[in-house]
């Protein structure tokens, strides 16, 4: 027998119709405001494969597996193309409203505000694809794992605000300080359904259990705290006036476990511009990072990337970029159970790279 699957066939369609309205609103002449409100109506069409069961693969002749999934080629052909394909419909409505204003403290010195409602669209996979049926013989299994075409967006509401000095004259940049908090609702999980719970009403199915997915009622929220500090040093010498450097360290929270989110991030960047040379050195710094189920991380990590730029004329230019220029190795931890999360870690995966460079010629034409 042949080790026989079959990747599902799909034909995704989705309609996106919207309408926008701003309004921007000078109150005062350091007050400015702007409203904002889209709608947006969501329309899917899904059309996939209907899968036979067990017994029906089973009467036609074609062997099957302990799941009842055909072993053949032939028979996974009558198993799940055979019948024809049906079309399952979805569709929502959202309204976004977002709100923005600017203050000017200072002629230098400005806060800024929002308020932004988004959405996070379900992935394909969790909308449209095979359904697996997974049954024995004996009948004590009887499962479908299928897609949830009535799957909802996620909802995010994001708040967000900004205090900056902008530097001016000859030595232009800034020195800010930004809040931002994000509620995340409606996430997805695993869910499983009866029958008719899951708006199935063929009988063959009635005592089958649907393993898919359905949006929570839990809810996440995420709040960063960002201080960030650019300037190009204009009053230093003529030969170093085109030196600029750009800082940044953001430190973010999160109400529940979430994988990459590193608790602190530190960026950097030091460039330097003369007649026709132009380069930098950026530095990106992550501390430890969930990644898998508990215990399991990334431990922190340090990276270099480059960037030279030599203009030949004034459209040809000679360029060079390197990523991870001291290449630094990617690591994975994991502690051992009944350890809090990242004591007395034992390496999981270790993966080296090396540096990556590029090296071209542009024009501009």
């Amino acid at each position: 027998y042949y080790n026989s699957f079959v990747v599902p066939k799909r034909d995704f369609v989705q309609t996106v119709t919207a309408g926008y309205s701003q309004a921007d609103v000078r109150v005062t002449p350091k007050l400015q405001m702007r409203f904002g409100l889209r709608w947006e109506r969501t329309e899917n069409a899904l059309t996939e494969w209907s899968p036979r069961l067990r017994e029906e693969v089973v009467a036609a002749g074609f062997p099957v597996n302990t799941s009842g999934r055909a072993t053949t080629f032939p028979g996974v052909e009558y198993q799940y193309q055979s019948k024809p394909r049906v079309t399952r419909n979805s569709k929502y409505d959202n309204w976004f409203p977002s709100f923005s204003g600017k203050y000017y403290i200072l002629r230098n010195l400005e806060l800024q505000a929002g308020y932004t409602k988004a959405i996070g669209r379900p992935p394909i996979d969790n909308l449209t694809g095979l359904w697996n049926v997974i049954e024995d013989a004996n009948g004590v299994t009887q499962r479908v794992d299928a897609p949830n075409p009535s799957l909802l967006p996620e909802h995010v509401k994001k708040y967000d605000a900004r205090l900056a000095y902008y530097f001016g004259g000859r030595t232009p940049g800034q020195l800010s300080v930004a809040v931002s908090q994000a509620d995340i609702a409606n996430l997805r999980e695993t869910f499983d359904y009866t029958a008719e719970e899951f708006g199935v009403s063929d009988p063959e199915l009635a005592d089958y259990v649907f393993r898919s997915t359905r949006n929570s009622e839990a809810s996440r929220r995420l709040r960063n705290l960002e201080f960030a500090y650019q300037q190009t040093l204009g009053f230093l010498p003529e030969r170093l006036r085109g030196t600029s450097v750009n800082v940044a360290y953001t430190r973010s929270y999160q109400s529940a476990r979430r994988n990459g989110l590193a608790p602190h991030r530190v960026t950097s960047r030091l460039g330097y511009a003369y007649r026709r040379f132009n380069g930098s050195v950026g530095m990106v710094w992550l501390d430890d990072r969930p990644d898998g189920i508990y215990g399991r991380f990334r431990p922190e990590q340090t990276q270099f990337d480059l960037s030279l730029t030599w203009k030949l004329t004034s459209q040809v230019s000679l360029y060079t970029q390197g990523r991870n220029i001291t290449n630094q190795p990617v690591k994975w931890m994991e502690s051992p159970p009944g350890v809090p999360e990242g004591e007395s870690p034992a390496l999981r995966q270790y993966q080296e790279y090396g540096a990556n460079w590029v090296f071209g010629i542009r024009g501009t034409f």
